[in-house]
């Protein structure tokens, strides 16, 4: 078999795990905010939705970039070098997780609360929010290790579903039981439930590499250089994802958060072929070397972008002909509303999935810098973008600049892709070729 067809049978392989696992985070994520917008009003619903954002942030913040990280060097390590590598990422990046739950419990979460979103609900979820920031934080760095070692279903599972399947079977058996929450036991319950699967991950983690001694710790120099701008990348990344729903958050009533939230949750239906993409192919991508290897992943590459890419074509499909039904269904009457704000984030997440997984190549092949800049400037642009239209365009003029926005940062990492590492990413839609040998 070509080096082309083991590299497509691999991603397929490792697809066919992720694809599991994100089906069942999907639903997980689909039943947790069901059974939410039904034990809280809008108000609360985007309350706890920005409870989320912050947490997500937080946890980005904390990981110190090491998340990608360590995927690259365990790809490139011998085996007998893995713990080493591990106890080092863990370390340090267990000491950044204290002190993101520090910040977000301390004065600067409450600023934010009080000055940024001017909501005293926010505000008595802050302790919570801390604590699943941190837990967010080591999920992320020990899925990703298990990533790194190309154990992509333990890595998948980890990372995905457990954690929100769990919250889900605790939300259901409070609504079956008549029970009422609050926004802040809400945001309790995705912090425990979250710290619940971190021993598993850990376990996995020994099972599955080597207890060797070889391999050395990095110096703090050396290991910054690699994970600081994958750190500002993903919190360009983040920004850039993110924005939409805190600067609706401050300028707008927390049930057009509820609402942006809503379709926003429903439009990644069409972006999962490619979250199931990137999360097996980033080991892969950091240990090719050489031109032939080069142009068996560039081929690889592209038609599972355009398996996937057909896929999201459906979705989105479906988003546009389903998707009043859609949200009226899954959140209730209220949330068919949002139907406007779906298309047009469908859009954009269109745009990213056929361009394929172009910002893990840059990541994984040292253009970790170059990425940053992307990410930072197009972040940067769309926020300010956003508070431009915000007031007289309202949620809709927020959706139709971030669609812009992710499909113009899309494009420019797609040809840097090219242009750094001699990889195209973006999907193969010519049939023949998609189905060849």
């Amino acid at each position: 078999m070509s080096s082309e067809g083991k590299l497509l049978r691999a991603f397929l392989s490792g697809s066919a795990w992720a694809a599991l696992t994100k089906v069942l985070a999907i639903a997980a994520a689909f039943a947790v905010n069901a059974a939410l917008t039904r034990l809280l009003d809008p108000a609360g619903f985007g309350t706890y939705l920005l409870a989320s954002s912050i947490a997500t942030v937080a946890s980005v913040m904390a990981c110190l970039g090491l998340n990608n990280a360590v995927v690259r060097l365990l790809g490139q390590a011998p085996p007998e070098a893995a713990r080493a590598t591990l106890r080092q990422v863990l370390m340090v990046g267990g000491l950044g997780a204290v002190l993101a739950a520090l910040l977000v419990a301390g004065p600067l979460g409450e600023a934010l609360a009080l000055q940024v979103f001017r909501s005293e609900l926010l505000l008595a979820c802050l302790g919570w929010v801390a604590l699943w920031a941190l837990a967010l934080t080591l999920q992320s760095l020990l899925s990703e290790s298990l990533r790194g070692i190309k154990r992509i279903a333990a890595a998948a599972f980890l990372g995905g579903p457990l954690a929100a399947l769990g919250l889900a079977l605790v939300l259901a058996v409070t609504l079956a039981l008549g029970l009422e929450i609050t926004t802040a036991t809400a945001v309790a319950l995705a912090a425990v439930c979250t710290l619940l699967v971190l021993p598993l991950g850990s376990v996995l983690l020994l099972r599955h590499t080597s207890p060797g001694t070889g391999g050395r710790w990095l110096p703090l120099a050396e290991l910054g250089g690699l994970a600081l701008p994958m750190l500002m990348t993903n919190l360009s990344y983040l920004l850039l994802n993110q924005a939409d729903l805190w600067v609706l958050g401050m300028f707008l009533a927390k049930q057009e958060v509820a609402l942006y939230g809503a379709a926003l949750q429903v439009a990644a239906l069409v972006s999962f072929p490619l979250f199931v993409l990137n999360a097996v192919v980033p080991p892969y991508i950091a240990e090719s070397s050489g031109p032939d290897s080069r142009s068996a992943l560039q081929a690889s590459l592209r038609r599972a972008t355009g398996l996937a890419g057909y896929a999201g074509l459906l979705a989105f499909a479906g988003c546009l002909l389903l998707g009043d039904w859609l949200l009226a269904l899954i959140y209730g009457e209220f949330y068919r509303e949002a139907y406007g704000l779906l298309a047009v984030i469908a859009v954009g997440r269109l745009a990213n999935l056929l361009a394929g997984p172009c910002g893990l190549v840059l990541l994984m092949t040292g253009s970790q810098w170059t990425m940053l800049w992307i990410t930072a400037i197009s972040g940067l642009l769309t926020v300010a973008a956003m508070a431009v239209v915000v007031r007289p365009f309202g949620a809709f003029g927020v959706a139709l600049v971030a669609a812009i926005a992710m499909a113009l940062q899309n494009v420019a990492m797609l040809i840097f892709s090219r242009r750094n590492a001699g990889l195209w990413t973006h999907a193969q839609l010519n049939p023949r070729a998609l189905l060849g040998s």
